[in-house]
């Protein structure tokens, strides 16, 4: 899952615009939280 973190932050970051940059850090942070609510979930 971290991998394809990533590679989404990159594209939508890739576009060099401010919205598409504040886009992908919003969707890095989003990813992040989902990610730890999965593993503590399954903990």
């Amino acid at each position: 899952m971290f991998v394809f973190s990533i590679i989404l932050l990159i594209i939508i970051i890739y576009f060099k615009n401010v919205k598409s940059f504040n886009a992908g850090i919003l969707t890095a942070l989003s990813n992040r939280i989902g990610d730890v609510a999965l593993l503590l979930r399954i903990a």
